[in-house]
Order: structure tokens, then sequence, then C-alpha cells
């Protein structure tokens, strides 16, 4: 059996950028990557459907991170979190038909 590690990440920078944005940028970065980790938790230790309306129903009052976003930004990044567990699901089940295959 062969283990892939595969990291992605997107990098934007931001040149002659204005206080203003940068402070609202680094405000909007910091509290959906703290979202972004808390549902990443909650759907490793607890039974919790990576759906993102299952995601935002349980964190309507216990997350203080979800509460500091705006409701759209919060709506967002759960959707984007549930799409990237969806696709890991599908891609291990893909290789489990494939060793089976094999």
């Amino acid at each position: 059996m062969r283990i892939i590690k595969v990291k992605r990440s997107l990098r934007i920078e931001l040149n002659k950028i204005d206080k203003t944005t940068k402070i609202v940028l680094d405000y909007l970065t910091y509290y959906t990557g703290k979202l972004w980790d808390e549902v990443k938790h909650l759907i490793k230790d607890k039974p919790v459907k990576p759906n993102r309306f299952d995601l935002y129903n349980k964190l309507k009052d216990a997350s203080i991170h979800k509460k500091s976003l705006q409701s759209k930004t919060a709506q967002i990044a759960l959707d984007e979190l549930s799409r990237a567990w969806q696709n890991f699901f599908k891609y291990l089940q893909n290789l489990i038909k494939i060793q089976l295959i094999s």
C-alpha cells in the first residue's frame, strides 16, 4: 500500500493595499481559519456529517468564530469545507475499490 501525502494551498499576494483593507483581510482570514479548524475537529471527533447545513446548525450558538464572521462568509467557508470532506471520502472509496481490484 502506497500512501500519498498531498498538501494544497492557495496563496494570494496583495501589494499596495491600504491599512484598513489589510486589517479587514487579517480579521476575515483569522476567524475563517479558526472556524475551519473547529469544524475539522468536529467532523473528526464526533459523528457529524460533512454537510454545510448540518455544520451551520451545529455551530449556530456554540462557535465564537462563526459568530465573529458575517453570515455569508461563514456559509462560504462551511460550504468549501464540506465539499473538501466529501471529495476526500470519495477519494478513499475509489482508493479502496482500486486496491480490491489489484
